[in-house]
């Protein structure tokens, strides 16, 4: 799967999900302190899922109906986990969720996933 990270989350997760096989575009490489809307169109060019902690996503997709590919938020201040284990935690999430995240808006919580349907999905 194609994924792009924000810089806001751990590089543990980063690595967990390239170990899975993952072609992952870490934000922090080359988009390091760029805006929102900026990351979000760098992730649809490159057609990826978005990950990210950053709630600005959400108000872009939905209030503002900025298109997407789909977007992953990790609440990650939710988790009582160290960086390594969370990145494992979210990785093994990804993988078994990967057929159901192009085209929704999907939130991992401990113990729990939502996921919404995309207002504005790219073809």
């Amino acid at each position: 799967m194609r994924i792009m990270v924000d810089e806001c989350l751990y590089a543990q997760i980063v690595e967990h999900l390239r170990r899975d096989g993952h072609d992952v575009h870490w934000v922090c490489d080359d988009l390091a302190s760029t805006d929102d809307q900026t990351v979000l169109d760098a992730a649809n060019v490159e057609r990826r899922i978005l990950l990210s902690e950053d709630r600005d996503f959400g108000e872009l997709i939905f209030r503002d109906k900025k298109p997407a590919f789909g977007v992953v938020s990790i609440r990650v201040s939710e988790f009582e986990l160290q960086p390594d284990v969370m990145g494992a935690y979210v990785a093994t999430r990804i993988r078994e969720l990967a057929g159901q995240l192009p085209g929704h808006f999907t939130v991992i919580e401990p113990g729990r996933e939502r996921s919404h349907p995309l207002p504005n999905v790219l073809p």
